[in-house]
């Protein structure tokens, strides 16, 4: 056998200061060789859904302190951006500039950050998404590390916080603490350039505004054995007149062992900004029954949205039941619903058989998904089925074949017999070699054309990750969506985008990453590449560049080979040095 210590300095942590601590936790280990095993210090059993109720407890602990109260972290940042005129990459803008990250300890469970001046240019860019056929906003994960500490005590079943929507902070602030079983929030930000959505029935309107100053605020405590009940607040005020504010209630029950109840009721409060900006293009948009234009008008109304779930956890049969409502008017200006008008319940259920003596199976699961969509007034818009069967084989793959059927009203056309396959494999079979694909083919709606048509679709994407060398790593991912015509076989659009990220650790100080990226749709090639050097997790210096290239055609120019193809038009670069003081 063999033995693993790992140091954690409490400096690190804040926990009550004084007397001998006690603690619950857990620790286990994920054995992936022919079936995966999982050993863990606390005993798990997987027909009890809390997890964390299962922990062990940690005594003993005395004598210990936690970190210094106060951390600054300034930093130093060099930007020069170029970009494409009378063919040559000329300099758009360059600047250096000053920020400060601070954070205090009120007390050892309650803490205070800010942030002025942030700069975010050496986190890893978004990965490119097909989406040629959709009519909403894409979603795009948050990576911003001030954003992303404490992110999960906003997360709730209707999307009120998004923090992505805090696009370009010229300066942040947030409280966090935990006091007892129960846990607040607050985080205040000014926006320069401020993302909006405006969500409809059948689509989202995505723009883009000036400086707008946001706060959040958010309460949570929990009693018993995972029940929970929480409140959110969130406030936008946009420069120039207009806001969007909204406040929700949420919480879960547990009912018995194995049943729980979870809900949520949000109102919303929209004063539109007075003038029409980027919405001037929207004056034939109306919504609520004609009583709403979509153009900015200073127009103000309120909206109303809520989520009601019952479900069963065990170790072999689960359901779920829920039922979601958002009227016409609802819009949270700080979070992602990107539709609206609608009234939607679905049912799920699923039974897990373990196979305790097959050579190549572990464990196989059928499921079935139900769910119907009505407009706010009644009106049928989506309904569909989904049976599934999913399985867990022996070395580290699993694999799953779902088929679709489902009958869609759109753009007030009612499209009947979609038919749609699924498939689903991926594998870990080998320490260097980690491998997945995914496809779906059928019928499918084309909805960014003139006239919608019922086509037939192929969906493809695969991905792997590779460790070389010990320290290499390489992440393809591949994406492709095609969709023809039912009539005329002719190609309505074809899609793809394949991304790479290469990250190589030449030892625990020194990372270097190279991210490239090449979008179909756009013809755009992107590459990324990054070196940086850490102290520690905040202690580092950064320098990195960013390249945009542009796909030339041979008649507008372009060669044939890779190395005259494409035309470098956009490019930055830039630096950063970043100091951790602490006290």
């Amino acid at each position: 056998g063999w033995q693993v210590e790992v140091a954690v300095p409490f400096q690190s942590l804040r926990f009550p200061q004084g007397g001998e601590q006690s603690w619950r936790a857990t620790f286990w280990r994920n054995h992936p060789r022919e079936s995966r095993r999982r050993y863990s210090w606390a005993a798990a059993d997987r027909d009890e859904p809390c997890w964390p109720c299962q922990w062990g407890t940690l005594v003993g602990m005395a004598a210990i302190s936690s970190g210094g109260a106060l951390e600054v972290l300034p930093s130093l940042t060099g930007v020069d951006e170029q970009e494409l005129r009378d063919d040559r990459l000329q300099s758009n803008e360059s600047q250096m500039e000053m920020g400060v990250g601070v954070r205090y300890g009120l007390s050892s469970s309650l803490s205070a950050a800010g942030t002025f001046n942030p700069d975010f240019s050496q986190v890893e860019s978004d990965a490119a998404q097909v989406g040629v056929n959709t009519t909403f906003a894409l979603f795009y994960p948050e990576k911003r590390p001030f954003f992303q500490e404490g992110s999960d005590l906003y997360e709730t079943w209707i999307d009120q916080v998004y923090t992505r929507q805090v696009n370009d902070p010229r300066w942040a602030v947030k409280t966090t603490g935990r006091m007892g079983r129960s846990s607040l929030a607050v985080l205040a930000a000014q926006d320069e350039r401020t993302p909006y959505l405006m969500p409809f029935q059948e689509k989202t309107e995505v723009f883009s505004l000036e400086r707008s100053w946001s706060a959040l605020v958010r309460g949570r405590s929990t009693w018993g054995r995972d029940n929970a009940l929480g409140l959110l607040g969130t406030s936008r005020l946009y420069e120039g007149g207009g806001s969007g504010s909204t406040l929700g209630v949420d919480g879960r029950l547990r009912l018995d062992r194995n049943h729980r109840f979870e809900a949520q009721v949000v109102g919303s409060w929209t004063v539109e900004p007075p003038r029409a900006g980027p919405t001037a293009d929207l004056e034939s948009e109306r919504f609520a029954g004609g009583d709403h234009s979509a153009v900015f008008d200073g127009e103000s109304f309120g909206g109303y949205a809520h989520y009601l779930g019952l479900q069963r956890s065990a170790r072999h049969w689960d359901w779920s039941a829920a039922w979601w409502a958002t009227s016409p008017t609802f819009r949270a200006d700080n979070g992602f619903v990107t539709q609206n008008d609608r009234h939607f319940g679905s049912l799920n259920s699923g039974y897990t058989f373990y196979s305790e003596k097959s050579r190549w199976l572990d464990e196989w699961r059928p499921s079935l998904n139900v769910a119907r969509i009505w407009s706010w007034e009644g009106l049928r818009k989506d309904e569909w089925i989904r049976p599934q069967i999913s399985a867990n084989l022996v070395g580290q793959t699993s694999a799953s074949v779902a088929w679709l059927s489902s009958n869609e009203r759109f753009h007030g056309e009612d499209f009947r017999g979609i038919k749609r396959w699924e498939v689903d494999v991926d594998s870990k079979f080998s320490e260097m070699v980690q491998a997945g694909a995914w496809a779906s083919w059928g019928r499918s709606i084309a909805r960014r054309i003139d006239e919608p048509v019922l086509g037939r679709v192929v969906n493809l994407s695969a991905w792997c990750d590779l460790k070389l060398l010990g320290r290499l790593t390489v992440q393809p991912r591949w994406e492709y969506q095609q969709l023809r015509h039912p009539g005329t076989d002719e190609i309505l659009f074809a899609d793809y985008v394949l991304r790479s990220p290469f990250n190589f650790q030449l030892d625990r100080r020194i990372f270097a990453r190279l991210v490239v990226q090449y979008d179909g749709f756009e013809d755009r090639l992107s590459l990324e590449p990054l070196l940086s050097w850490r102290l520690n997790a905040f202690t580092a210096v950064y320098l990195g560049s960013s390249h945009r290239f542009q796909d030339a055609s041979p008649q507008a120019g372009g060669g044939e080979d890779l190395a005259t193809r494409f035309r470098e038009d956009q490019r930055q670069f830039f630096f950063k040095i970043q100091y951790l003081f602490q006290s």
